[in-house]
């Protein structure tokens, strides 16, 4: 009977130790997002609190990182180049497949979006038949 309650209470003060350890973390965490600081260490320490990471990473590494990541986003064009058109011009002509004249297949070969496709279609002097692509004067 006393087992049972020295387990019990070994289980208590760990659960309130753990308890307390996450709240510090969070309010850690709290304080690096008021502070706008680089807060990954309060993040890890939160998702893995018994598994600190032996290893630190260096600035050097971090913007490193971050300089791919603003080149990757840079790569994505938001102009209609005369590729794009002739891509437009090519999908509107009879002779292409039907298949590569839908919507759907030109939303997956050009970096814009449904709306934008439609709307330069139209300006370019196409429309939508059928779910196709075509001239308006055919």
């Amino acid at each position: 009977m006393k087992d049972d309650q020295g387990s019990k209470e070994c289980f208590n003060d760990m659960v309130i130790s753990i308890g307390k350890e996450t709240i510090s973390f969070l309010n850690n965490l709290y304080k690096a997002i008021q502070e706008n600081r680089y807060f990954k260490e309060a993040i890890t320490n939160i998702t893995n609190p018994f598994e600190q990471e032996t290893k630190k990473e260096d600035n050097h590494t971090i913007k490193n990182s971050e300089n791919l990541e603003i080149a990757s986003k840079k790569c994505t064009p938001n102009r209609w180049t005369k590729v794009y058109e002739g891509a437009m011009i090519h999908a509107s002509k009879e002779t292409t497949p039907n298949k590569k004249r839908t919507l759907t297949y030109l939303v997956g070969i050009l970096p814009f979006t449904e709306d934008a496709i439609r709307r330069k279609a139209y300006r370019m002097g196409f429309k939508w038949k059928k779910g196709k692509l075509v001239d308006r004067n055919s």
